[in-house]
């Protein structure tokens, strides 16, 4: 199936879950929010949290700036 990561598409085996795509796509998930389908998804959710086809991810990684 095709997940939309941050706008480009993957292709998952069903029943992946959000932890499985970040592994299978090597991303450091250190300060990071994850979206899917406009809701947040808890960071003690990802491994249980089963994506569905054209599902939209949306990561944001927390910066620090001046």
């Amino acid at each position: 199936m095709i997940v939309i990561l941050n706008g480009k598409n993957i292709t998952v085996a069903d029943d992946t879950t959000l932890a499985t795509l970040l592994a299978q796509e090597h991303i450091d998930t250190a300060n990071t929010a994850i979206a899917v389908d406009d809701v947040v998804v808890s960071r003690s959710r990802w491994a249980e949290y089963t994506l569905k086809d054209n599902s939209r991810i949306l990561l944001i990684k927390a910066t620090q700036g001046g």
